[in-house]
């Protein structure tokens, strides 16, 4: 299960209040990592503090860059006024080179509007043997407000939100890092975080800064993980 279908985002739907909700390829909130037939936590959505965020200048242009060729009508906007799909069957990233290009400018246009905070990994934090977290720059799980990551303790020991990455290699690993390692060498020691930016290469502040993100994006959505969820 690539991390694509669970730590990235599939669908995005906006409420009366206008902040938007982020939905994964198996239509749970962002970050969650759950096979697509686990059922065990159906029941207890509703509980689930998924972020919800406030997007700024997100025009029509934009929302037809966001969203797929599959659910555009013939009018030119989404096929639900209130919702947004970002890729279909037929533009799968990963599928093609161009296709994950396309994904590429949405996540881009999404962290432009605000969303960088809350539904992006800042960085990812080993908690035993090859079991990650991935954290949001509020340091809650990705996808989780950071007002309620303060106050819910640890959420990832009470919501499926760990995956497990293994073979994970080092090189890897100092790739995503925006610095190297203390000692330049990556030891895997729980407890121990990998952060992709600091706070002179966040990837609003140039091109640059946002097209090497990017590009850590790229390289962890297609990574193989497998759910932790207990």
């Amino acid at each position: 299960m690539q991390l694509l279908a669970t730590h990235f985002p599939y669908e995005m739907s906006v409420g009366s209040d206008g902040l938007w909700s982020f939905w994964n390829r198996y239509g749970r909130p962002v970050g969650v990592c759950l096979a697509e037939e686990d059922e065990r936590w159906d029941a207890q959505w509703e509980s689930y503090p998924p972020c919800r965020i406030k997007l700024h200048g997100l025009d029509d242009a934009k929302v037809r860059r966001l969203c797929c060729a599959e659910w555009l009508a013939e009018d030119g906007g989404p096929v639900e006024e209130e919702s947004i799909r970002l890729y279909g069957k037929d533009s799968t990233p990963g599928a093609s080179a161009d296709d994950m290009a396309a994904y590429m400018d949405k996540l881009r246009v999404l962290i432009e509007t605000g969303a960088l905070p809350m539904l992006f990994p800042y960085g990812m934090a080993l908690r035993d043997v090859d079991t990650w977290v991935f954290f949001n720059r509020g340091t809650g799980p990705v996808g989780v407000s950071p007002a309620v990551a303060v106050g819910w303790g640890h959420p990832e020991a009470e919501w499926p939100v760990r995956v497990r990455l293994a073979g994970l290699d080092g090189g890897t690993l100092e790739s995503l890092g925006h610095a190297r390692p203390y000692g330049g060498i990556w030891k895997a020691i729980p407890g121990q975080a990998v952060h992709f930016y600091d706070g002179g290469s966040v990837p609003t502040k140039s091109a640059r800064h946002m097209d090497a993100y990017l590009g850590k994006l790229c390289a962890l959505m297609v990574l193989d993980g497998a759910p932790d969820a207990g």
